[in-house]
């Protein structure tokens, strides 16, 4: 069984809640894209200079990743898919995964309280076998 990594999960589902309050140009989320900068930004209709999907951010925010381009961060000297990366960082299962990282900007908070849900539920559920 894989292990939520609730602290995370928390931590990226308030910070899509946040981005999801501001105005569409000043928001940093932007789920069809691991990454963009400039041009790439203007061409969203954002000026918020830079802009990330989940598992973008997560990379972002993780000392000693780097983000390479298309799906891909490197750790180290190790070239890794940023999907499967972001989504053992979060203890989420394939399938979670790809609910996750595939749903739109509108959808991604509700997919994040679904797991987030699931993931309490699992906590009390060891917690009640301890």
């Amino acid at each position: 069984m894989t292990e939520f990594n609730l602290p995370l999960l928390r931590k990226e589902r308030d910070w899509v809640a946040e981005q999801r309050s501001l105005p569409y140009a000043r928001s940093q989320l932007t789920m069809d894209f691991w990454s963009a900068e400039g041009e790439d930004v203007q061409m969203l209709g954002k000026d918020c200079g830079t802009t990330y999907c989940v598992a973008g951010h997560i990379a972002a925010t993780t000392p000693g990743v780097r983000y390479v381009g298309g799906s891909v961060v490197q750790i180290g000297g190790a070239l890794v898919d940023i999907q499967k990366w972001a989504g053992e960082q979060l203890g989420l299962s394939h399938s979670l995964s790809l609910d996750l990282f595939y749903s739109t900007d509108s959808e991604v908070l509700g997919v994040f309280d679904d797991i987030i849900a699931e993931a309490e539920a699992e906590e009390r559920k060891e917690g009640h076998a301890a």
